[in-house]
């Protein structure tokens, strides 16, 4: 999933338990907040006081896979994102000889082909694509998908009301990124993902 906000991190409820694998490490860490003190055992390794859980986040979160939270996931949702009328209004509003790019995990990527992700009903997607793209590319390849094949045999038909997010992965149901805006700078247009 993609790394939650330090203001997400500690919002997580006291019982949350997860799969943590820091920065520049290859293990994985289980790790349980125990309290809303912040208490946290990593491992075996009982860690106190209220900096403990923030001193985690501090240390650099790879990769987070949360097994368990008390009341669910509601604080690692997405918020709101733009529907496929939306986007596509504003990015015809750009030049289509423009570069298209958008900021992933701190990384600049391109936006891809949209997909049907299976843990939501009423949404389309955006890969990451491997290649740079430039607004009327994006444009085109949006064009030429009306309907998103899905499992089992159940077609999605795209319409402009539909929310669009963006997803690195099929397979999981909390990594997407919210598209809040389309601006230019620099020459570019940029998806604002949050």
């Amino acid at each position: 999933m993609k790394t939650p906000t330090l203001d997400q991190w500690n919002s997580l409820p006291a019982g949350t338990y997860a799969f943590v694998t820091l920065q520049g490490e290859n293990r994985q860490w289980n790790v349980l907040k125990h309290d809303d003190e912040q208490d946290v055992t990593v491992a075996s390794t009982l860690l106190v006081g209220p900096a403990a859980w923030t001193l985690l986040y501090a240390r650099g979160l790879q990769s987070v896979e949360l097994a368990y939270v008390p009341g669910g996931v509601d604080a690692l949702l997405p918020g709101p994102t733009m529907t496929m009328g939306e986007l596509t209004a504003a990015l015809e509003a750009f030049d289509p000889e423009m570069l298209l790019r958008m900021r992933v995990d701190g990384e600049m990527k391109s936006p891809g082909r949209p997909f049907h992700h299976g843990s939501t009903e009423r949404e389309v997607s955006l890969n990451v694509a491997a290649q740079r793209t430039t607004v009327g590319e994006f444009l085109e390849q949006l064009a030429e998908y009306k309907v998103l094949d899905r499992e089992p045999f159940n077609p999605l038909a795209i319409t402009p009301d539909l929310p669009v997010r963006v997803r690195e992965r099929n397979h999981r149901s909390d990594d997407a990124w919210s598209i809040t805006d389309v601006l230019q700078a620099g020459g570019r247009a940029y998806l604002y993902l949050a």
